[in-house]
């Protein structure tokens, strides 16, 4: 099963798979580096709610 998150980049904004994963490792980066801003950093990045945080830093 592919990782939620990349179908949804796939699916709502028509990426390939490998530009799906190149943006979640950056936005991966950010979180890591700015713990305190993930859920702001989750929604002005990819618009998602804080539900796909763990898809994210799982990835």
């Amino acid at each position: 099963m592919e990782n939620s998150v990349i179908e949804i980049l796939m699916r709502r904004d028509e990426m390939t798979k490998q530009e799906a994963e190149e943006v979640i490792e950056e936005v991966r980066e950010l979180m890591i580096e700015n713990p305190d801003d993930a859920a702001e950093i989750l929604m002005d990045e990819l618009g998602l709610e804080m539900d796909y945080l763990f898809d994210i830093l799982d990835f």
